[in-house]
């Protein structure tokens, strides 16, 4: 669950970050690639391991992001809230 909220955030800033670029493959596959690069690192480590549950999760949290934009789209209420959405 934490890596869900963490990637859902993580795709927020990433996308109001580059305001110009609306949410694509683009940015979500550096999101992703970052998530990986995460995992490769706790791979190295002594303590830690890598765990394909945490990609899904992270991927999870992408993908809540995305269907939250979507609802989010369809009331102009929060409109005024997501002009950069696109």
């Amino acid at each position: 669950m934490n890596h869900a909220v963490a990637f859902c955030t993580l795709s927020f800033l990433v996308n109001h970050s580059f305001p110009n670029r609306p949410f694509d493959y683009l940015k979500v596959f550096f999101i992703v690639l970052y998530g990986l690069a995460l995992e490769t690192g706790q791979y190295l480590l002594p303590d830690r391991y890598f765990s394909l549950l945490d990609l899904a999760a992270n991927s999870l949290g992408i993908i809540l992001y995305a269907v939250l934009m979507l609802f989010v789209r369809k009331f102009s209420f929060f409109r005024l809230l997501t002009r950069t959405v696109d």
